[in-house]
């Protein structure tokens, strides 16, 4: 693809801050890529200077593999190409004295979170402890410590949740312990308050680009100020029509404050789609005009108009299934398309479980993409756990997860008792269960097999360094983990799936010790990585499957063919966010502007809602579409009843 008069002043321009508004479809990741290029190639900068910031892994890879393409490896290696909490996890390591913070920190996930603050609250109520969770993230994303939110706490509820984030953030330093949240609050802290350190990165960053600008919070955005302040050479590439996380923290006045904060700042438009056909971009277009915008752009394409876009109207979400799953066998048969070719986008989880039934009969194959990860699988858990464990022996939420992965007979009163011990003594369940003063609280067995336990852990830990792989073979062939799993299980296909996640961890991590030989990565290095590797599942591209998602987890994919199922009131735009229309409108919009070639909407007159009938309306953003371009199956007459009604 030839570049485009804007998308060449987009690379050219390197001497002052830099915002690329970023269409969908623009050829954004292009720009970045060429950019770095031309950074290295023409303006000569040191490779080891270039620091690219991206939202996930799987973005950060495709960048790297890309550039690679172009530059020599031994260049590509040297830019810095990562997520903001991968960045955060190399400014912490960099800095562990300025920190206070020993070199074998763990890190936990969301599930380790969750199993402190049961803890911390004596309450088992999952669906509070996420409350407090997402209370005590929120106030990190903020730069508020425990301190400073029990200041500002007014409420005895409030004062109540600050406890809770005292008392966590005191059992995070005593195990030696980091959340996700602290690997870019940690970091933005010190840059914050240490003006040597602060010179030092500013120095180390000569330009710096983010992609998915949209997409940054407070805590992101006080980041990338704090690193690129000095010589303010920065390219932030976003678009204000596609920030759909608010829910996550992301802030859209992020782009008003980047024109206040740097005066200077030169904008750059990218309108020109390369993705979809002209019909497809007008519907996008009309939809998020409704919208107020920071800065106007409009998209338009060179491609062909294109079909009209057809709405098909159901009784009920079953009949609602039947007609889009005839609908794409019939459009397949007529186009000699691929099944792979097609994509079905809904706002909720739930719409797909019918749709799943449906495709079954219709021996339709499919693939449904869903948030759970590779290293979620309880038994990928259990060997980080051990790994983690042998690396920190005061993780005490690894300690409790292994102790009976395999049984090991020690149960709840034993555990109890070491607690107790532990708090007695102020040492980690680690060194009270090594403690031989314990002796005299348990039975023989169970302390025999607790010292059983620690004696393993403590000899894997011996060779854990110099013999990585070898010691996972022998931990999982000494506790014959293999042989517990199949008994536990008891169904012989997952336990073949257990069995291959596992033989696919030892092959990856054996493959990152092989690559990081020349390196300083250590083992604790590949396990960060893996712990931070928490993005969708993929199913293999060359599989021909439909593919179904949510409208969130579509977000920079595209096909040819795209049915946005569920387009009624109170599921898009969704009862639970009636007061952020704006965004439920750019979930709409990021939903039309994937499709390339065709684009269809359905909905439903009737759905059942926790076992009450519903009846519903069309979507009011069906009707802030150009008419001239919809084809309504059927059904005119409740179009027009609600036309009225609005």
């Amino acid at each position: 693809m030839n570049l485009n008069v804007n998308q060449k002043k987009a690379i050219h321009y390197v001497s002052g801050p830099c915002l690329i508004l970023a269409g969908a479809g623009s050829g954004k990741t292009q720009v970045i890529i060429k950019k770095i290029i031309y950074l290295i190639s023409q303006c000569h900068l040191n490779p080891n200077s270039i620091f690219a910031i991206t939202f996930t892994n799987k973005a950060a890879k495709e960048m790297r593999n890309r550039i690679s393409d172009k530059l020599s490896h031994n260049i590509t290696k040297m830019i810095t190409i990562s997520t903001f909490h991968s960045l955060g996890l190399r400014i912490v390591k960099s800095e562990l004295n300025a920190l206070n913070i020993c070199s074998n920190f763990s890190i936990f996930d969301e599930q380790d979170q969750i199993t402190v603050l049961k803890d911390i609250t004596k309450k088992n109520d999952r669906t509070f402890l996420k409350k407090v969770r997402i209370m005590i993230s929120n106030w990190k994303n903020k730069l508020i410590n425990s301190y400073n939110a029990k200041i500002r706490a007014k409420s005895i509820i409030e004062k109540k949740y600050c406890r809770y984030y005292e008392l966590y953030e005191i059992y995070l330093k005593s195990c030696n312990i980091l959340d996700f949240d602290d690997l870019i609050f940690l970091p933005t802290l010190l840059l914050k308050n240490n003006e040597l350190l602060r010179e030092k990165w500013q120095n180390k960053i000569k330009y710096l680009l983010v992609d998915e600008y949209q997409d940054t919070n407070f805590i992101q955005y006080e980041l990338i100020k704090l690193l690129s302040k000095s010589n303010k050479n920065f390219t932030l590439v976003g678009d204000d029509d596609q920030s759909i996380y608010s829910w996550r923290g992301a802030r859209l006045n992020n782009f008003s404050l980047l024109k206040l904060d740097y005066p200077e700042l030169k904008i750059i438009k990218l309108e020109h789609n390369y993705r979809s056909s002209g019909r497809i971009l007008k519907a996008a277009n009309f939809l998020i005009e409704n919208n107020p915008h920071f800065l106007q752009k409009k998209l338009f394409s060179n491609l062909e108009y294109g079909p009209i876009i057809n709405i098909i109207p159901a009784r009920n979400e079953e009949e609602e299934a039947i007609l889009v799953s005839k609908k794409i066998l019939n459009h397949k048969l007529i186009n000699s398309s691929n099944y792979r070719d097609y994509s079905v986008l809904y706002r909720s989880n739930y719409q797909v479980k019918v749709f799943e039934k449906v495709l079954i009969n219709f021996k339709i194959p499919y693939y449904v993409v869903t948030r759970s990860s590779f290293f979620s699988r309880p038994e990928i858990r259990d060997l980080l756990a051990y790994l983690k464990l042998m690396l920190n022996s005061n993780d005490d939420i690894a300690f409790l997860k292994i102790i009976n992965r395999p049984s090991r007979g020690i149960g709840e009163k034993t555990l109890k008792k070491i607690k107790s011990w532990s708090i007695y003594k102020k040492i980690s369940l680690f060194d009270a269960s090594n403690s031989n003063e314990l002796k005299s609280f348990l039975s023989s067995r169970s302390f025999n097999a607790l010292q059983n336990f620690i004696i393993l852990i403590k000899e894997l830990k011996e060779n854990i360094f110099i013999k990585p792989i070898m010691v996972l073979d022998n931990l999982i062939s000494t506790i014959k983990y293999e042989s517990w799993l199949l008994k536990n299980l008891k169904n012989f296909k997952l336990y073949k799936i257990s069995l291959n996640n596992m033989h696919s961890l030892l092959n990856w991590i054996s493959e990152l010790i092989q690559s990081n030989k020349n390196k300083s990565n250590t083992l604790s290095d590949i396990i960060y990585q893996f712990i931070l590797h928490n993005e969708l599942e993929e199913e293999n591209p060359e599989d021909d499957k439909l593919q179904l998602m949510t409208l969130h987890a579509s977000k920079g994919l595209e096909f040819p063919y795209v049915f946005m199922i569920g387009m009624e009131e109170g599921i898009l735009p969704h009862y639970s966010s009636l007061n952020n229309i704006d965004e439920e409108r750019r979930l709409t919009y990021v939903g039309i502007t994937r499709a390339k070639k065709e684009l269809f909407f359905s909905y439903s007159k009737i759905r059942c809602q926790y076992g009450e009938v519903i009846y519903t309306v069309p979507s009011r953003f069906l009707l802030e579409l150009p008419k001239n371009d919809l084809l309504w199956k059927k059904n005119n007459v409740q179009k027009n009843n609600f036309l009225k009604k609005i």
